[in-house]
């Protein structure tokens, strides 16, 4: 064998050792296209899942929802302040659960009477 055949074939195996291999395993593609992988991504999905809480409430005829916070941590959403009336804190409740991405709803909503501290 030649001097330059040699060179050639070292040049050719050098070149395919340092190409990277890459692949993908299955749960890593499911990773991917499941649930955020990021913690910033995982931010703005609960962000958001807020957000469309917080329209669902202000949907609902007759909730006054300027006084509920809303806690979002992955799929579960926590609604936090006051009411006027028991009766809206179920209707808060019932329009939380309506928003596909709260799986679990914690409702620590309480009754502030008018006038009261």
């Amino acid at each position: 064998m030649g001097k330059n055949k040699l060179i050639y074939i070292a040049a050719s195996v050098v070149a395919l050792l340092s190409v990277p291999a890459f692949s993908q395993s299955s749960s890593d593609a499911t990773a991917t296209q499941g649930a955020p992988t990021t913690k910033k991504a995982l931010r703005m999905e609960n962000r958001q899942t807020a957000r469309d809480v917080r329209k669902a409430m202000t949907a609902v005829k007759g909730l006054q929802s300027d006084k509920i916070v809303v806690i979002v941590k992955g799929n579960t959403v926590t609604l936090a302040g006051t009411v006027p009336e028991e009766s809206q804190i179920d209707l808060a409740e019932k329009a939380a659960k309506s928003v596909p991405k709260a799986q679990t709803v914690a409702n620590d909503l309480t009754v502030k009477e008018p006038g009261g501290n």
